[in-house]
């Protein structure tokens, strides 16, 4: 698979067949990763993650490339990231 394990993907959550930039694309807008979040578990420039999404969102005009997004996107895993867990640090009141 094209993306490392640093955030806490399933083993499987994609086909190995799924270009790294789709794999992109798909982690920003199925699963609402940031760019960030994708470019650092991908080991590459953020810019470099927003080009990939930009062209992909170019590419689903085409209705045969916009099915087989919408059926990769279908199976959303569980990701759990750093911005999604929850808070544990105790609220401070503001004097």
């Amino acid at each position: 698979m094209g993306i490392p394990q640093t955030i806490d993907f399933p083993a499987n959550f994609l086909p190995d067949w799924v270009p790294p930039a789709a794999q992109h694309y798909l982690l920003h807008t199925e699963f609402g990763l940031s760019i960030r979040a994708v470019a650092r578990s991908s080991g590459c420039h953020a810019s470099t993650v927003l080009r990939q999404v930009r062209k992909f969102e170019n590419r689903r005009d085409d209705l045969l490339i916009d099915e087989a997004l919408q059926r990769l996107g279908g199976h959303k895993p569980d990701i759990q990231t750093k911005e999604s867990r929850p808070m544990t640090a105790p609220l401070r009141s503001v004097l």
